[in-house]
């Protein structure tokens, strides 16, 4: 994942700036502290009041 990051970033248009360095730089310490791991998605929507409940998968 930290390298697909990598190559998006610099496939992109726009000059990275010190800003991106240190959001990037950061991913990879919070990745570090879960051991590899993310967080999961539902915690993700439940601090925006969310559950996936809300977004039900079209069949």
């Amino acid at each position: 994942m930290v390298g697909t990051i990598a190559v998006t970033i610099q496939n992109d248009e726009e000059p990275v700036t010190d800003e991106d360095r240190c959001h990037f730089t950061t991913g990879k310490l919070c990745f570090g502290e879960r051991e590899g791991e993310g967080i999961p998605m539902e915690d993700v929507l439940a601090g925006f009041g969310l559950k996936t409940g809300n977004f039900p998968l079209k069949k």
